[in-house]
């Protein structure tokens, strides 16, 4: 339980920097969209590290 607080704390901390950083640039000549797939990626990529701790997603299946 203290892994996961531990996990998802950090998780929030980078989330809050990449809105940060995905916001529009004031003074940079940054391509538009490039925060925004910047965000993208680390969101991805916390949901694969989430993944490996929780032990993976959960597939359901119905028998016939």
């Amino acid at each position: 339980m203290k892994k996961k607080i531990i996990a998802l704390s950090g998780c929030l901390i980078v989330l809050t920097g990449t809105a940060l950083y995905a916001r529009p640039p004031h003074h940079h000549h940054r391509d538009k969209g490039e925060g925004v797939r910047l965000a993208t990626d680390i969101v991805n990529l916390i949901g694969a590290s989430l993944n490996v701790l929780t032990g993976g997603p959960t597939v359901v299946v119905t028998p016939p």
